[in-house]
């Protein structure tokens, strides 16, 4: 079923506990199961316990499933995490050729998207099993950041959206969520 049609009470699958709260956000009548191994194990798992489960689109069309009742979700409405999908090399300084040759193939734009995604995780000082997401984009010339944050219990949840001029407007933002999450307890 589509995602924004769920049943009430119905339960989803899934190992993340981002992906659960914002499951939970739009659907808090659903039950979550947690969902671990490959993408077959995940697929044979989910379809003896669960309605459904979230799987990487990338990841089921390098495997030839894409086909297979998928519904991707939007990132206005089902937030990644932060520098989800971003493929980075490190390299040493000194090494011209090889950054000559990843240059021709880097790009700048996502690269300072994912730059302010990761300023922002670091700043908050949360890891990928916090229910946090975040997504950067440029807007007009803008640079905007829309976070997506919940308590650990999946049941109070923050949105926020803002415009990014300064480095200190990250820092104010994840200031703001590091307060919320203290007064939810």
């Amino acid at each position: 079923p589509d995602f924004n049609q769920l049943p009430n009470y119905c339960t989803i699958a899934t190992g993340s506990l981002r992906r659960a709260a914002l499951v939970k956000r739009q659907h808090p009548t659903a039950t979550i199961v947690p969902i671990r191994g490959n993408v077959g194990t995940r697929i044979k798992d989910y379809s003896t316990t669960a309605i459904g489960t979230f799987l990487s689109v990338a990841g089921l069309k390098r495997l030839g499933l894409q086909s297979r009742h998928t519904h991707p979700l939007p990132v206005q409405s089902f937030t990644p995490a932060p520098g989800q999908g971003v493929i980075t090399v490190q390299t040493r300084r000194d090494a011209d050729p090889l950054n000559a040759a990843l240059s021709v193939i880097n790009d700048p734009r996502q690269a300072l998207l994912s730059r302010l995604e990761l300023a922002f995780l670091y700043s908050v000082g949360l890891d990928c099993r916090a229910p946090l997401g975040a997504h950067a984009q440029l807007i007009n010339n803008r640079q905007t950041l829309s976070i997506f944050l919940s308590t650990m219990e999946t049941d109070l949840f923050m949105d926020e959206c803002i415009d990014i001029q300064v480095d200190s407007d990250i820092k104010t933002l994840s200031d703001r969520c590091l307060s919320w999450l203290n007064e939810s307890k």
